[in-house]
C-alpha cells in the first residue's frame, strides 16, 4: 500500500491527466487503453492538438480521470505495442506506464516524464510452484488477485484459483 504523499505543484496545471508526479518512486501502472483521441490541450502558449490516451485505471492516489497526454515518443511506443499507427486500434491494448528520469526538457535541462512500454511477460508456473501458490492463497498469505494478475495461468489453473 502506498503511503500518502504531499501534493506536487504540477498537479495544479493539468489535474485530469497523469504526470510523472502521479506515480510513486519506482511504481509502474499496468492497465488497458480504453480510448484514444486527438484533443485540444492547454499549454503555456495556448492550446494545441495532442493524442490523449485514456486508461482503464489510474494510480491509487486520487487521480479521477486516468488519461495521458501523448507525445511523439509515447505515440511511437503505442504504435509498436499495438502493432498499428492508428489510434483507434490502440483500444484494448495493455500497457505499462512508468516514469523515466533524465528526459531532455525544453530550455536545455532534464526532467522526469511518463513513458509507455509493453508490459513484462507474465511468469508461467510449473505444477509444483502452482500448488505452493494455491496453498499460500488458502492460508491467507497470498492474494488471489495477485496470482491472477502476475502469472500466466492455464484456464484450469485460473478456474482453480477463482474457486478458492
Amino acid at each position: 500500500m502506498k503511503q500518502k504523499t504531499k501534493t506536487p505543484w504540477q498537479k495544479a496545471f493539468n489535474p485530469n491527466y497523469l504526470g510523472s508526479w502521479s506515480l510513486a518512486d519506482g511504481e509502474e501502472l499496468t492497465t488497458k487503453v480504453t480510448h484514444a483521441s486527438i484533443q485540444q490541450v492547454r499549454n503555456q502558449s495556448g492550446t494545441e492538438d495532442k493524442v490523449v490516451i485514456h486508461l482503464e485505471k489510474a494510480p491509487e492516489n486520487g487521480i479521477k480521470l486516468p488519461m495521458i497526454i501523448g507525445n511523439k515518443e509515447s505515440a511511437r511506443a503505442m504504435e509498436k505495442i499495438a502493432k498499428s499507427p492508428y489510434i483507434e486500434d490502440w483500444v484494448g491494448v495493455t500497457v505499462t506506464v512508468y516514469v523515466k528520469q533524465g528526459v531532455k526538457a525544453f530550455g536545455g535541462g532534464t526532467t522526469e516524464a511518463l513513458r509507455i512500454k509493453a508490459p513484462a511477460a507474465k511468469k508461467q508456473l510449473d505444477e509444483k510452484r502452482f500448488d505452493k501458490m494455491v496453498q499460500a492463497i488458502k492460508s491467507g498469505s497470498y492474494l488471489k488477485i495477485d496470482a491472477l494478475e502476475r502469472f500466466s495461468l492455464t484456464d484450469a489453473q485460473r478456474q482453480q484459483i477463482q474457486s478458492l
